[in-house]
């Protein structure tokens, strides 16, 4: 007989952490590209900080933009299913 292996807790925590860093790289490369078009289209200088460049054209980090809609997804997909079972 043969018994299939559980993951125990301890390894799904680990897969969770690194698939979350995972996402993490992938944010912060795309953050990268984001600065870069900023510094572009504004015309600033190349070596201008990440953090200056996102303070002077008041644009969102990527990462806020992320939250933010997790967040609102979050709220649609609840707030439907709350309305379609109080009808």
């Amino acid at each position: 007989m043969h018994r299939e292996h559980r993951p125990s807790n301890s390894e799904r925590l680990d897969c969770l952490k690194s698939e979350r860093l995972n996402r993490l790289d992938h944010i912060k490369s795309i953050q990268a590209l984001h600065c870069r078009a900023a510094r572009r289209i504004d015309n600033l200088p190349w070596d201008t900080p990440s953090k200056t460049v996102m303070e002077v054209t008041n644009w969102d980090s990527i990462y806020d933009m992320y939250k933010i809609n997790l967040v609102k997804l979050f709220y649609n997909k609840n707030f439907i299913d709350l309305l379609s079972s109080t009808y």
